[in-house]
């Protein structure tokens, strides 16, 4: 009998979900104002808040809330980290995704920038009349603009930065589609993390609607995106507030 035990194996398969764990590196609800980053792998506490961003309790993706620009003066901030150095090392892999509902297509809109100044930094935004969604880095590649939205409903946009050892993939995605591609080599940028502006109101971006869930994952596993430069690439449209849209099996062998 006891050799029998000894030469048992006990074999699990388990299902993996991918939600917040250590490496997410900021996760913004915008359920309550002050505005904080629920985090695990980053915990940077609250935003600081320049102007008018108001928790609006009406109008969200998910209850209870979201945060409400005013497209005029208000942004938010976090101090310079490395959290938010996602082109810092082409061995990682970043996913930075949220909900936006746009008041208006007018002009510029930054919804996200690491700033250190004019000549260093990454952003996301959108330009109307352009093409639509576009990453810029100063001195780098950019994406070109694509995915244009046209109207007033809730969108998931999501730009995945997936490092190779030799550089990155980007993808910008809108709603499980991909709609655009660049690749770029490694920048370093120090400087605040701006939410709802690019340059801390220098240039006048300012985002004029709604965002909610917020999330920087410093992995791919989530999604498993796979940018590319047919755009072919797509991945399933997350159905509640931090809700993993993705598992992995893993075996444990149990001796």
């Amino acid at each position: 009998m006891k050799k029998l035990l000894i030469g048992l194996l006990l074999v699990f398969v388990c299902s993996i979900a991918y939600g917040n764990d250590a490496n997410t590196k900021l996760l913004m609800h915008f359920d309550a104002d002050p505005f904080t980053d629920s985090s695990t792998g980053g915990a940077h506490g609250n935003a600081s808040e320049t102007a008018d961003v108001d928790l609006d309790t009406v109008t969200y993706k998910w209850s209870p809330g979201s945060a409400d620009f005013d497209g005029d003066s208000g942004y938010l901030t976090y101090s310079n980290d490395a959290d938010w150095d996602i082109l810092a090392d082409d061995a990682n892999s970043y996913v930075v995704h949220f909900w936006v509902k746009m008041a208006n297509h007018s002009g510029e809109e930054c919804w996200l920038c690491h700033y250190q100044d004019g000549s260093n930094f990454w952003r996301i935004w959108h330009r109307d009349g352009f093409g639509g969604m576009n990453f810029k880095v100063q001195g780098g590649n950019e994406t070109g603009y694509v995915g244009e939205i046209t109207d007033t409903n809730w969108h998931h946009i999501l730009f995945a930065i997936i490092g190779d050892g030799s550089g990155f993939d980007v993808g910008v995605y809108r709603d499980g589609t991909q709609y655009g591609h660049c690749t770029q080599i490694e920048y370093n940028f120090t400087g605040d993390l701006v939410i709802g502006d690019y340059d801390k109101g220098s240039s006048g971006l300012y985002y004029d609607g709604h965002m909610d869930e917020l999330k920087i994952q410093h992995d791919n596993l989530e999604f498993g995106l796979a940018p590319d430069a047919g755009l072919t690439d797509t991945y399933d449209v997350p159905t509640g507030p931090d809700a993993p849209t993705s598992s992995s099996s893993r075996v444990i062998i149990v001796r």
